[in-house]
């Protein structure tokens, strides 16, 4: 079969300018000239011997040749973009995985070598990487084969499973400078300084709220009071060294309250509107590797879970 084909990189400057109905932004997806650009269209309406743009002053209109070739051109694109991942990542044997910071240094790396003695024939590949909201073509184009996500019901997210509630306690250094007053009476936090894992302060204030100002010895305006980072492994490095009292998910924290560098000064837990989850699509459960990894990160997490539960 004699395939004639139009000129490729013309297609591409084509549905990167009809996409954007810009000659301009198209130039600057694809790092060439806007007249490059031009040069392109004029080829492929050439090949076509069709008009694909109408130009007017500062707009651009697709014709009728130029509505009907888009939609197909990109499939085509999205379509090659999946096969080249597929192909690239397809004889590799490790499991991918993303994770957010924090529960990556605070949570996954501690028992990292729990995993690789049980499992040493399953190589890991980790990427740690915020996330607002659950990416499904990191799934979809096999980027990773799970990821981690930590935030606000509902999931948007159809390969989603429930890991757990975040649940919040109070934590600081043994060492803090009074904290046998805090010990005894939970209503000196007030005469501590707040260390915040967010710079909006919603976890503390969503702590106070829940238990109740009065029996911290607080007022809600305190709540915005202290120390403020935009990251909860900071704050915790922070109650760690000494400079207040944080609040933090337990199962961030295990691992320091076991070695003896923080405390939980009093068992007040409060469950926030965020949770854990994990997403994997169907298909890949069905790769041993994946399943193995799967499965063990439920199973460390209920450990963790049942040992917060061990507390009271």
């Amino acid at each position: 079969m004699n395939r004639k084909l139009p000129p490729l990189n013309a297609l591409r400057a084509f549905e990167a300018a009809a996409r954007n109905l810009s000659f301009t932004k198209a130039a600057e997806e694809m790092h060439l000239t806007q007249g490059a650009i031009s040069k392109q269209i004029k080829l492929l309406e050439s090949f076509f011997d069709v008009p694909l743009f109408i130009r007017k002053h500062r707009e651009l209109i697709l014709t009728d040749a130029g509505l009907q070739l888009l939609p197909k051109l990109t499939q085509i694109f999205d379509e090659l973009v999946i096969l080249s991942q597929q192909v690239k990542l397809s004889n590799r044997s490790d499991v991918r995985i993303k994770v957010p910071p924090t529960f990556a240094i605070r949570w996954l790396f501690p028992r990292l070598h729990r995993f690789q003695e049980r499992f040493p024939d399953v190589p890991l590949h980790i990427t740690s990487a915020w996330q607002d909201d659950p990416n499904d073509d990191e799934l979809e184009f096999n980027v990773y084969d799970i990821v981690i996500h930590c935030g606000e019901l509902p999931i948007q997210s159809a390969y989603a499973h429930f890991l757990r509630d975040e649940m919040l306690v109070p934590i600081c250094s043994p060492n803090l400078n009074g904290v046998e007053a805090l010990i005894s009476d939970p209503r000196n936090l007030k005469d501590f300084t707040l260390v915040h894992p967010t710079l909006q302060h919603q976890d503390w204030s969503l702590w106070l709220k829940s238990v109740g100002y009065d029996r911290v010895g607080m007022k809600a305006s305190d709540a915005a009071k202290g120390m403020e980072f935009d990251t909860l492994d900071m704050a915790i490095t922070a109650a760690i060294a000494g400079h207040g009292v944080t609040v933090a998910d337990y199962i961030l924290v295990k691992e320091a309250i076991e070695a003896g560098h923080l405390i939980i000064p009093f068992d007040w837990r409060v469950k926030s509107s965020f949770v854990y989850s994990v997403l994997v699509r169907p298909e890949k459960l069905a790769e041993p590797a994946v399943k193995i990894l799967f499965d063990w990160l439920f199973e460390q997490v209920d450990g963790s879970t049942q040992a917060l539960e061990a507390l009271v």
